[in-house]
């Protein structure tokens, strides 16, 4: 074997390893990624049934505070808790463009981020606060009435979004 055929043969051979390594790389990260969305996917779905319970439980209490304030029974002792809301895989998910690749439309995309916003910290505090100030006279029945019904009817708004996004996990 002459010096240019050595040197080929150890040239093509360094080659062909070093395209196999990057080959075997990417096979390896396109698995991993795979991995981690479908794992995400299920984090997702199991937090989505956690919100779902705490939704329906939330519509109840709702219900209940609005027979109570229509009763003018200052016996209210709920308190919504919107921190309790879990976003963790949510939010995961938007980051991995999970949640982008499930829903499709930007409406979806819309509501979710609506959704998002709603059950904050601040939202929390505002909804109690009514609450208390119904409670203490400093808010009419009416007021206090029609700022239920509206947390209500978007939680049920944002509980049927959920049931739905859940099916298309």
């Amino acid at each position: 074997m002459t010096f240019q055929e050595q040197l080929f043969s150890v040239f093509l051979g360094s080659i062909l390893a070093f395209l196999f390594g990057i080959l075997l790389f990417l096979i390896t990260y396109w698995l991993v990624n795979k991995n981690v969305k479908n794992s995400y996917k299920k984090l997702l779905k199991r937090e989505f049934e956690f919100n779902i319970s705490l939704l329906e439980t939330w519509l109840s209490d709702f219900a209940d505070v609005i027979v109570k304030i229509s009763n003018d029974d200052r016996n209210v002792y709920h308190y919504f808790k919107y921190a309790d809301f879990q976003v963790y895989f949510l939010r995961k998910a938007f980051e991995f463009g999970i949640v982008y690749a499930l829903l499709k439309k930007d409406e979806g995309i819309s509501k979710l981020i609506d959704m998002l916003n709603f059950f904050s910290s601040s939202s929390e505090q505002f909804v109690n606060q009514e609450i208390k100030l119904w409670k203490n006279n400093g808010i009419d029945k009416k007021t206090i009435t029609d700022k239920m019904q509206f947390d209500k009817s978007k939680i049920n708004e944002y509980l049927k979004f959920l049931k739905d996004f859940s099916k298309d996990i």
